[in-house]
């Protein structure tokens, strides 16, 4: 056998599994891809005002939809340790401050796959390397010509 025929054998046995799993996955979309997200904790400095106070909710930028939230990050001077945040626990507390913050996270992508299952497989081994990691099921986009040549030929396999 040569060479060739042996990689063209390997892929298609490949696939053949993808689709195999694929078709035991219960799918939202006609064509899920899976992707891993870890979210990134971001921080806005600023005195507050009336408006980013109001408007608190512009900073959500997370597919997860974890809130952004408001408090301090205070940094000790002198010592040897990171500055760390505080959540505020009223609106006095915030007008109160020189140096308001806004926490909020957003989405860093950090992987694709064709299943749930690797998808899920990934973060069991990868866990030691992210921080608040989670899967994501899209879709490859609307008239996709190439993504969806490619799963009706998967599906074929």
């Amino acid at each position: 056998m040569s060479h060739e025929n042996a990689a063209e054998k390997e892929m298609i046995g490949f696939l053949y599994e993808i689709n195999k799993e694929r078709k035991k996955e219960k799918q939202t979309t006609r064509t899920p891809i899976y992707i891993v997200y870890d979210l990134q904790e971001c921080f806005f400095c600023d005195s507050f005002t009336e408006e980013v106070n109001e408007e608190c909710e512009i900073f959500n930028s997370n597919l997860k939809g974890k809130k952004a939230e408001k408090g301090f990050v205070v940094t000790l001077t002198g010592e040897d340790i990171e500055p760390f945040y505080i959540p505020a626990l009223d609106e006095e507390q915030i007008y109160d401050s020189v140096c308001s913050t806004i926490r909020y996270w957003t989405d860093l992508f950090v992987a694709i796959f064709f299943t749930r299952k690797e998808a899920e497989n990934y973060l069991q081994r990868q866990t030691h390397n992210l921080n608040e990691a989670y899967i994501y099921e899209a879709y490859p986009g609307y008239r996709n010509i190439q993504m969806d040549k490619f799963f009706c030929l998967l599906e074929k396999i």
